[in-house]
């Protein structure tokens, strides 16, 4: 029973580590994407022009959406295939609504918006993995820590 739980422990420490590289890199990509973006710094940009000139969106801001639209997708799928966790049907019901609320913003040209809304995502779920990984590492302190960042 102890190698059993040892072997499910490691394996989500790996799926922690796989999704904090994951959310490390999209919100690096986000982030350098959004850059000279006038509504990364100030977000009443989200809205002059709406909704006439809002659909010129960049091809960054597009591959950015598309990668996040994939990636949820896939955790959609995916979570049938993992580790059965306790948390099974709130994560199938976020990932149900993750994918809709992308889908949705992309469709009704809100992209500004929602590029931001996606970028602080990434940003807070990367001290989320971390603090994971220090939970299924039996760091405890560390994973208190980082889930005081989480929660700033």
């Amino acid at each position: 029973k102890q190698q059993a739980m040892l072997s499910t422990r490691h394996t989500k420490f790996v799926e922690s580590c796989w999704r904090f590289v994951f959310y490390s890199c999209t919100f690096t990509y986000g982030l350098t994407s959004l850059w000279d973006e006038d509504y990364l710094w100030d977000t009443k940009y989200c809205w002059i022009g709406y909704p006439i000139n809002i659909w010129a969106m960049k091809e960054k801001i597009y591959w950015y959406y598309m990668i996040e639209m994939g990636y949820y997708t896939a955790c959609l799928v995916i979570q049938f295939f993992e580790v059965r966790r306790k948390d099974f049907l709130q994560m199938f019901i976020h990932h149900v609504a993750t994918v809709f609320l992308i889908s949705m913003s992309f469709i009704t040209a809100r992209t500004r918006i929602g590029a931001l809304v996606m970028l602080v995502h990434d940003f807070s779920d990367i001290s989320l993995e971390a603090c994971k990984m220090a939970k299924y590492g039996q760091r405890i302190e560390a994973a208190n820590v980082l889930f005081g960042i989480f929660g700033l």
